[in-house]
């Protein structure tokens, strides 16, 4: 029996009475995009592998999405296809369920131990401060490394923060990496970039701050721009929106991927209909040829008599 529906960007998450949940999202043409979803402490995860379902269009869609109060429950959200599991290292879209979001719940809280480890291609080190750090050999003896976090007993690997030269090859370093005992102090990890924000103000926020100001373009063409602090600022402004940019282009990507089982089957019936098409224009010229040739013919008997 559903309890509640919320809103979540574009996502509507439907929550039961069983605390079982579930997204739902308009992909294209009315369709719906459906699937489970579990809460880890502070972060919600949505099952990658949906289902398709008949729905509403997008305008229709919008206005349902408007009246539904936004949620709260949780600060982050994620997919599970962004997740591996420490074990095996095989995606979460495979063996997500709720009896093992229930084991994961288990071990939110487990100690952090002082130490190096292993978690496939990474070094894992624990300082006695319990800060977290990774680090990857990257070919050329060079070796990348940063921080991580653990969020909600999930561990999240954070963007590289500086390289250095390393005297052993990777064969070595494979040897010694495989020697250090396996990171088993979080049940699943990722990279942080792939944790997104619940708060829709913040992105809001974040979104507009990203875009040219309307009077920044007019001001450009006022007589006291010489003024140099307007000349900074602007210049402050320009490379705040540079750095955004690349985020237009993720969310474009995430559109084209929401978009690739419609064009899977949509693939097939244009293949047939360009094919069928180019037939009809193959034997239509053929067959004006062939008259236009007749009809040459008879003219240049005709002239001949």
């Amino acid at each position: 029996m559903i309890d509640n529906r919320y809103r979540l960007k574009d996502y509507i998450i439907t929550e039961y009475d069983n605390h079982f949940y579930t997204w739902e999202m308009n992909v294209v043409l009315g369709e719906h995009r459906t699937g489970n979803c579990f809460i880890i402490r502070d972060v919600l995860v949505f099952h990658s592998f949906g289902l398709m379902k008949n729905g509403c269009l997008k305008l229709e869609y919008s206005e349902k999405l408007a009246r539904l109060p936004v949620w709260s429950k949780t600060s982050y959200y994620c997919f599970t296809d962004s997740l591996k599991d420490v074990k095996n290292g095989t995606i979460l879209s495979n063996c997500l369920d709720q009896t093992t979001v229930e084991k994961y719940r288990q071990s939110v809280n487990r100690p952090v131990k002082k130490g190096e480890y292993h978690l496939g291609l990474y070094k894992i080190i624990v300082t006695s401060d319990e800060d977290i750090f990774w680090e990857k050999y990257d070919g050329l003896k060079k070796i990348h490394s940063g921080s991580c976090v653990i969020i909600s007993g999930l561990l999240f690997i954070r963007s590289k923060l500086s390289s250095n030269e390393i005297m052993l090859s990777r064969k070595e370093w494979s040897h010694k990496l495989k020697s250090l005992p396996k990171w088993e102090l979080t049940p699943a990890w990722g990279h942080l970039k792939v944790l997104k924000n619940c708060n829709q103000k913040k992105v809001i926020k974040k979104f507009r701050s990203s875009m040219p100001i309307s009077g920044y373009l007019t001001n450009l063409s006022i007589d006291n721009v010489s003024n140099s602090n307007k000349y900074a600022e602007k210049r402050k402004m320009l490379s705040v929106l540079l750095k955004k940019t690349p985020e237009c282009f993720m969310q474009l990507w995430r559109y084209l991927f929401e978009i690739k089982d419609w064009w899977v089957r949509v693939l097939p019936r244009l293949n047939t209909v360009l094919y069928i098409t180019f037939n009809f224009v193959s034997v239509l010229l053929r067959k004006s040829i062939y008259g236009i040739n007749k009809i040459g013919a008879y003219i240049r008997t005709c002239f001949k008599k």
